[in-house]
């Protein structure tokens, strides 16, 4: 699963707002394939940057964002409100 969309504070990116994939099915490039058609996506629709938060405690989903070209902020806030969970703000410009 990978939700996106686009920011309507913002013409000129989008946004990933979340991304699973089963333990069964992971290192199998799903993820990087559903990452690079929102990406695609974004770009069609006039997009030049992603954007999303990535909870810090996740070691493996900052693992696989670096890999996919994400550049990983300084902690952020937190994961909603009232939680302890900092995130990291993540970017990455759309080629083309």
């Amino acid at each position: 699963m990978c939700g996106f969309g686009l920011s309507d504070d913002d013409n000129s990116s989008g946004f990933i707002w979340g991304m699973f994939v089963s333990a069964a099915q992971r290192r199998m490039k799903h993820g990087q394939a559903m990452l690079e058609e929102a990406e695609r996506w974004m770009k069609t629709s006039g997009r030049r940057q992603v954007k999303a938060l990535v909870a810090a405690p996740n070691e493996n989903a900052i693992r696989f964002y670096r890999m996919c070209g994400y550049v990983i902020g300084p902690t952020s806030g937190f994961l909603r409100q009232g939680s302890i969970i900092p995130v990291y703000p993540i970017e990455k410009k759309i080629q083309g």
